[in-house]
Parts: structure tokens; C-alpha cells; sequence
């Protein structure tokens, strides 16, 4: 399957869509190239659905406190082969 993403805008329901198409595919491709980014809380929900562990997204670093975002695994997850694409136009959260 090929998921094009061109920002991180979604609702919870959009990702429970995706993830529920895409988990009848053996291999999923997901698109990124010209994405400008978007929510971080979406690319965490989009993170959590595709691996059966927790991911560390990033570290968010502020004026006196360092913390890591991290995107917790929900089920069901995505099982095959996961492949991203993208471009010096993919920037934030993709």
C-alpha cells in the first residue's frame, strides 16, 4: 500500500482508517516528500499504530528542561514492512 501524507493533520478516527487498510497489505510505503509537518500529537498516534513498542519521536528541549517525546505502541499496530519516503522538502513532524 502507498500512503501519501502531505501534512500531519488527522483525527484519531482519519489514523484508525489508515492503519486499518493498511494492515491488509503485506508492506507499506507512506509519502512524505513536500510534507511541511504538522501536529506531533498525530504523527504519536501514527507512530504508536506502527510499531509494538514504544518509539522515541524526539528529544523537546526548553529553557531549563530537556524531555523525550515519546509515541506509546497501541494495538492493533501495523505488522509488514514499513518504508518512508522523503525529500528536503519534508520538514516539523514529517
Amino acid at each position: 500500500m502507498i500512503l501519501r501524507l502531505p501534512v500531519f493533520f488527522y483525527t484519531p478516527a482519519e489514523i484508525e482508517f489508515i492503519i486499518g487498510k493498511a494492515r491488509k497489505h503485506s508492506a507499506l510505503i507512506i509519502d512524505l516528500r513536500g510534507n511541511l509537518g504538522g501536529s506531533v500529537e498525530v504523527l504519536s498516534l501514527l507512530l504508536g499504530r506502527m510499531f509494538n513498542h514504544e518509539v522515541k519521536i524526539a528529544d523537546r528541549v526548553g529553557r531549563s528542561v530537556r524531555s523525550p517525546q515519546i509515541a506509546k505502541s497501541a494495538s492493533p499496530h501495523f505488522d509488514g514492512k514499513l518504508i518512508v519516503l522523503v525529500d528536503s522538502g519534508s520538514a516539523s513532524a514529517a
